[in-house]
């Protein structure tokens, strides 16, 4: 584990399956599974309480990049990107991003 290809050249989309991501960026330093209850605005209340919804995530913590996968199709979910290193005080706090 933790033996990454590298960034240069990396082309990471949502929906690329598990092996597809383990090809492009190697192996992950890191593996964690999330089980996280997922609330929706836009829809109808029963809708939004329903199961909770799994995210195993690949921890690339030299490229500051975490990819969290969907646990039923394995298929990229969501990308963190870092600003700052693990070792850091700051590490680990998150502000959203809106672009």
């Amino acid at each position: 584990m933790g033996e990454g290809k590298g960034s240069e050249g990396v082309d990471l989309k949502f929906g690329d399956h598990i092996m597809e991501v383990l090809e492009k960026m190697g192996n992950p330093n890191k593996e964690y599974v999330n089980e996280q209850t997922v609330a929706k605005v836009d829809v109808k209340e029963e809708e939004a309480q329903a199961q909770p919804q799994t995210v195993f995530w690949l921890n690339y913590l030299e490229l500051g990049i975490d990819v969290g996968l969907g646990a039923l199709d394995s298929r990229v979910q969501k990308i963190i990107v870092r600003a700052n290193h693990p070792e850091d005080a700051n590490f680990a706090f998150y502000d959203r991003c809106w672009f």
